[in-house]
């Protein structure tokens, strides 16, 4: 670009001639626009980072995550009697069985129309016991 001219008032919405963009080269020489991370991946990447502080099981090996840290800390509040940490351990204890483990079944060859059936006389005889709903007359 050429020199400023000598009556050129640099200042607010007026940059100096040299630091402004040049025709042709953008102003984004990297691509496109960044790409925003899903809420999730977010709050794994923030979970599996190390975990500040002093903690019982640091070692030069192993330093503990952020994950490890509050599950650590759950489990303690829970064994110190805190009600609303023990359910929310149990829970999670629940959900974590669930999802590695499917429910087993009696047999696996067993047509799944039996299953239903069955599953629903039970939860029908349930609610039944419990007055949710009238006995089915015969």
């Amino acid at each position: 670009m050429s020199k400023q001219p000598p009556d050129y008032a640099v200042g607010y919405g007026k940059p100096p001639l040299h630091s402004r963009f040049r025709k042709g080269i953008s102003g984004n020489p990297q691509g496109g626009r960044r790409r925003r991370q899903r809420l999730g991946a977010v709050l794994q990447e923030a979970l599996d980072q190390p975990a500040a502080g002093e903690g019982a099981r640091r070692s030069a090996r192993h330093q503990p995550t952020r994950r490890e840290a509050i599950i650590a800390g759950l489990v303690e509040k829970s064994a110190a009697g805190d009600l609303p940490a023990t359910r929310l351990l149990l829970e999670l204890d629940l959900k974590t069985e669930l999802a590695a483990d499917p429910a087993p079944h009696e047999e696996d060859d067993e047509d799944p129309r039996e299953f239903l059936k069955r599953e629903l006389t039970r939860i029908r005889a349930r609610m039944e016991a419990n007055g949710e709903i009238e006995p089915e007359r015969a």
